[in-house]
C-alpha cells in the first residue's frame, strides 16, 4: 500500500506517532495546496487555512488537530485507542485526497 508514512518508519510510543503522523499528512497538504505553515501559525490555523480545499476531509483533518493540541498542551498521554483512532482519521484525509487528485 502506497501511504504517506509506512509502518516500519513508525515510533514506537504512541505520542510520537501521532506527531509523525500529522506531520506527514501536514507535508502532504503543503505539498497539495502550496500553502505552508509558518512558525507564527496555530495548526488549528493551518487547518482553516486549508479548509476550502479539504472540503469534506476537513472535518477529519480538524479532530486530528485537536487530538494533536491537546497532546502538545496538556500532560495526556495517549492510548492505543487514540492511536487507532488517528490512524482512521490520517486513512481518511489520504485517501480522499489521493481519491481527488488522482
Amino acid at each position: 500500500q502506497d501511504s504517506v508514512v509506512s509502518d516500519k518508519d513508525f515510533p514506537r510510543n504512541a505520542r510520537e506517532s501521532i506527531f509523525y503522523l500529522y506531520k506527514s499528512l501536514m507535508r502532504l497538504l503543503e505539498r497539495i495546496t502550496r500553502k505552508f505553515i509558518s512558525p507564527h501559525h496555530t495548526f488549528r490555523e493551518f487547518a482553516y487555512e486549508n479548509s476550502k480545499i479539504l472540503g469534506p476531509l476537513y472535518r477529519h483533518f480538524f479532530e486530528l488537530t485537536k487530538i494533536v493540541e491537546k497532546l502538545r498542551y496538556s500532560k495526556y498521554s495517549p492510548d492505543e485507542r487514540d492511536m487507532i483512532i488517528c490512524k482512521q482519521l490520517s486513512s481518511n484525509i489520504e485517501a480522499g485526497l489521493k481519491n481527488r487528485n488522482g
